[in-house]
């Protein structure tokens, strides 16, 4: 009974990790700190320590939990605490509270779904398209993208309105969730960019952090899934 309630703890805290990650691209521009993978690797480690203790001795069991201290020793205290909450999160207190509504999906994904949703936020069309201007603009003129730390909370504080509200509009407008919308724009800025003259003596990976993102995997990753192609591929052609 033990054993199946660890492995169940270890299933479940994997499908919470995953949940996690759905939710933070709602929030954040860059996620590559916020993964939680070291403690995804730790719900794996701790799945196959009750694993081994189905099939094995004391001695292998013994052995398998030595072996996962000394990954969380090396490996985890270089990660974020776990119960991580961000400062501009908190920040959102400040708000009055809209009507609540469940997490929010790209409207591509699952339209019928969210306009259900959306249709209980509070917002009202006049309201959305205002915000949805003064973000376009916002976004024009000050480039706010090439900030690689950029939330949602920070934009929604500039523009003077509830984060929920802002997420709304981006995914109803722009068809994209934040964190998809903001590298939408560091791709283009990117590639705008490279085209320019005076940024020929540049590197791709010097223009990509110019333009917002903070890793190369982060940038090649997400530039390829706009454009089809590497870099590299695309502005060689």
């Amino acid at each position: 009974m033990v054993v199946v309630l660890g492995l169940g703890y270890s299933i479940w805290s994997l499908y919470r990790i995953q949940k996690h990650r759905t939710k933070i691209i709602q929030w954040f521009s860059n996620t590559d700190k916020l993964m939680l993978r070291w403690l995804e690797y730790l719900s794996i480690g701790l799945g196959l320590i009750w694993i081994l203790v189905l099939f094995f001795d004391d001695q292998v069991v013994f052995s398998g939990v030595v072996l996962l201290v000394i990954f969380i020793g090396i490996f985890g205290i270089t990660r974020l605490p776990i119960f991580y909450a961000h400062p501009e999160i908190l920040k959102t207190t400040a708000h009055p509270e809209p009507p609540s509504f469940d997490e929010f999906v790209p409207p591509a994904e699952d339209q019928e779904g969210d306009l259900i949703r959306y249709a209980k936020s509070g917002l009202k069309e006049p309201d959305a398209t205002d915000l949805h201007q003064r973000l376009t603009k916002l976004m024009a003129e000050k480039a706010l993208y090439k900030q690689n730390d950029i939330t949602l909370a920070d934009l929604a504080a500039i523009l003077d309105t509830h984060p929920n509200y802002l997420s709304q509009v981006i995914n109803e407008r722009e068809q994209k969730n934040f964190y998809n919308y903001i590298n939408t724009l560091r791709v283009k800025a990117f590639i705008d960019a490279s085209a320019h003259p005076d940024k020929q003596h540049y590197s791709f990976l010097a223009l990509a952090f110019e333009c917002g993102f903070n890793s190369k995997s982060t940038f090649n990753k997400y530039f390829k899934a706009h454009t089809g192609k590497s870099p590299s591929e695309f502005v060689t052609h």
